[in-house]
């Protein structure tokens, strides 16, 4: 964040989610205002994070990964649009494999196609995306009670109500590959299909989450 071109004025909020390292200590000395989430998991970190926020536009970036240069100067003029509620970007996972390639192949595949039909994108990875604060509250935040997906389940559709969403494929946030690496299959029948896709469908019809937070990755 702080190589950033010509940025808007901006702030920097750590959560430590149970960190174990010099993490906290780190992010203290270049200036970060660290805040503590005693709720373990992904959700519930990036909701104290929203919780603390008190700039106009909010944005999340996962503690292994890093924003293109110029990246949010290109979100402040998105958001000179009084009308735009949200903008929605993409991940280069680093160094990548084939199937971390593909997967973000479909992933813009879907978005772009969805955005020229519809005129907003389809899908919302909650590490590359910016939203308006007071819109995210309009639309009742995340979903705690989904803790491996409910930062992503439904958002943009939520966000959509409030304003416009925007499909930008030029933001661009690059994250490390390490959680697919000799584990792509495990991830994908376990990660995606039971603890997100037939989680987010159990949720639907029982309003709980039958399968939590997926195991932690290190």
């Amino acid at each position: 964040v702080a190589g950033q071109v010509k940025p808007p004025p901006f702030d920097v909020i750590v959560v430590d989610n149970g960190s174990t390292d010099a993490t906290a200590s780190i992010a203290e000395a270049v200036g970060a205002r660290v805040v503590p989430c005693a709720v373990r998991g992904v959700v519930a970190a990036r909701n104290e994070g929203l919780r603390q926020a008190q700039g106009l536009v909010v944005m999340h970036l996962d503690a292994d990964s890093e924003l293109a240069p110029g990246t949010l100067a290109l979100l402040a003029e998105h958001f000179c649009d009084d009308s735009v509620t949200a903008v929605a970007g993409d991940v280069c996972y680093i160094p990548g494999s084939w199937g971390t390639r593909a997967m973000r192949s479909l992933y813009r595949l879907a978005n772009g196609s969805f955005n020229t039909l519809t005129g907003r994108p389809r899908f919302a990875l909650a590490g590359a995306i910016a939203f308006r604060r007071d819109a995210m509250a309009r639309a009742e935040g995340y979903k705690l009670d989904l803790p491996c997906s409910g930062d992503e389940d439904g958002l943009l559709t939520r966000l959509a109500h409030q304003g416009r969403v925007i499909w930008e494929p030029r933001f661009i946030v690059r994250s490390s590959d390490r959680r697919f690496r000799r584990r792509f299959l495990r991830w994908l029948l376990l990660d995606l299909f039971v603890h997100t896709l037939l989680d987010q469908s159990v949720y639907r019809v029982t309003k709980r989450s039958r399968w939590g937070e997926r195991p932690a990755f290190r």
